[in-house]
């Protein structure tokens, strides 16, 4: 497994440990490989990009997918192995489009295999000997997609577990000597998952200086977690002791998230786990998630979309296909065919044909097709069907920009339907000319789960799912994560909540939506141990 080209370093861990190689790699946001090799042969790989651990091999049976999710009690042994057994699949997505695992499951699984495996090595023998390679792509195609979890987090976590592992532990807090300790202005406490010991230490040097000997007094806190924390603080710079900003400082992760399936046939490179763990697959199992589910021919009307990603030309309807026209040679035809296309057989309940179709292409202005297209979308329908033919054949005709606009003006006027209709109509065109893969797709598909979230008992779940995805492939529309944000809270999960509105703040200081949900969700937190009456128990006195 290891590369045969000379490492860029290597070495012991008892002269340098692996909290150290893990802050070291953050702070230098080095992109390689690094290689623990322990006493006895076993051999492990870590894969970092700008310094995060996104992928690990293990070179034993350590905390295995399917042991795991045996003991959460998600699914029973026998399952596991007999999804084990298959050929070509991939143990998650088997469990999963089999219908035992539920894909939250399988999320949660995955992040506890992610960090047990990566805090396992905070804590092997110091005559573990390591190996890095600037550069390696040995596990390039090993395993899933990777992980986006805080390497910061990760760190404190593993150092929380196994701090005193470390060869320099000791010697490390000896430098602290009586020195009153304070917190440096810039950590990023707020990508930490403190546990309630830890906390407390931030909360007392918020209010002093405060020695590490004082800190080990606190009342109730346990005196290694403390000792732990501030190793960590050390080597991660989170104390201001004169020596820099703190490490990892403005490089955040892409998405600060749990390891999710993609919606795909499967993921590509996913480990498989068990007997076959490292393979590729290589079949696919021709299941799509993210697919609407087709009608049959003869069918009128269509049936709701699961999903906004992909319309099988079918959903236009026979009529629809028919009328498309051919695009014309010149800009003058574009415009005469885009006018002439937006209103050519639509009629209202009496039988006639709305006045705007009976004007001269040339009459219509720049900025009038959206305008005309909303017109005629909100005419009276004798049904469904009609409604959804009215719709398709008002938007053919217009421009990405117009049917984005459109859509959010439907959504702004309380009609989430048709907003989502006109989003499935925008896809298939875009599917059509082999674009689905575009920005233009994105954003016209973030703005179908929008539309789809508003509407009367929509699949949250499903919605967050595709959420997701969007927000790993570009994290820089405010959009997506505060209609995650919204749908996460609806679900309950207020911690996922609060860091999508947190993003939001990033990208957009001044949204005003994001600043009311953080302040209630921040006046719904419980009340902790150690937050009330504080002052009159930190020492044992």
């Amino acid at each position: 497994m290891v590369p045969d080209t000379p490492p860029t370093a290597e070495g012991e861990l008892a002269q340098t440990p692996f909290a150290h190689l893990a802050v070291f790699a953050l702070e230098r946001r080095l992109d390689g490989e690094l290689f623990l090799i322990e006493p006895g042969g076993t051999t492990h790989a870590i894969r970092f990009e700008r310094g995060a651990p996104i992928k690990i091999k293990e070179g034993d049976e350590f905390a295995r997918l399917g042991a795991l999710l045996v003991e959460d009690g998600v699914v029973s042994a026998e399952t596991v192995e007999g999804a084990a057994a298959m050929k070509g699949g991939l143990l998650g997505d088997l469990l999963v489009l089999s219908g035992y695992v539920e894909p939250a499951a399988l999320e949660a699984a995955l992040e506890r295999q992610f960090r047990a495996r990566m805090t396992r090595f905070f804590g092997l023998p110091a005559q573990t000997t390591f190996r890095y390679f600037e550069g390696a792509q040995t596990l390039q195609d090993y395993g899933g997609e990777p992980a986006s979890l805080e390497p910061l987090d990760l760190i404190c976590q593993g150092i929380r577990e196994h701090g005193q592992a470390s060869t320099l532990y000791q010697a490390t807090l000896d430098l602290l000597g009586n020195a009153p300790l304070k917190l440096h202005p810039e950590a990023p406490l707020d990508r930490l998952d403190l546990c309630e010991d830890e906390a407390l230490v931030v909360e007392l040097l918020n209010l002093e200086p405060t020695t590490l000997a004082e800190l080990e007094t606190i009342e109730g806190c346990s005196q290694q977690v403390v000792r732990n924390f501030v190793y960590t603080m050390m080597l991660t710079r989170l104390l201001d002791l004169g020596k820099g900003l703190p490490v990892g400082l403005g490089d955040k992760p892409k998405s600060v998230a749990k390891v999710r399936l993609r919606s795909e046939v499967h993921r590509k490179g996913a480990a498989l786990d068990e007997r076959v763990q490292g393979q590729r697959s290589v079949r696919s199992l021709n299941v799509k998630g993210r697919a609407i589910v087709p009608r049959d021919e003869g069918e009128s009307v269509p049936p709701p979309p699961v999903e906004v990603v992909q319309v099988p030309p079918a959903a236009l309807g026979p009529e629809q296909a028919s009328a498309e026209v051919p695009p014309p040679s010149s800009k003058r035809g574009v415009e005469a065919a885009t006018a002439r296309s937006s209103v050519p057989s639509i009629t209202n309940e009496a039988g006639q044909a709305p006045a705007k179709a009976a004007e001269p292409a040339e009459s219509v202005p720049p900025d009038a097709a959206s305008t005309e297209a909303a017109a005629i979308v909100d005419e009276p329908s004798g049904g469904e069907e009609s409604s959804r033919r009215l719709i398709a054949d008002a938007v053919r005709g217009l421009s990405h920009e117009a049917l984005v606009k459109l859509a959010r003006e439907k959504i702004d006027e309380k009609d989430p339907s048709t907003a989502a209709e006109i989003c499935v109509l925008a896809l298939a065109r875009l599917e059509g000319d082999g674009q689905l893969d575009s920005d233009q797709a994105k954003e016209i598909s973030l703005i179908g789960v929008w539309a789809r979230s508003l509407e009367p008992h929509p699949d949250l779940k499903a919605l967050t799912v595709e959420l997701d995805d969007l927000i790993r492939e570009r994290d820089d529309r405010a959009l997506a994560r505060l209609v995650r944000g919204r749908i996460r809270k609806k679900l309950g999960n207020d911690p996922g909540a609060l860091s999508d509105y947190r993003r939001v703040l990033e990208l957009e200081p001044d949204n005003a939506e994001a600043k009311a949900e953080l302040a209630s969700l921040d006046e719904a937190k419980p009340t902790r141990r150690g937050e009330t009456g504080f002052l009159k128990r930190l020492f044992r006195r």
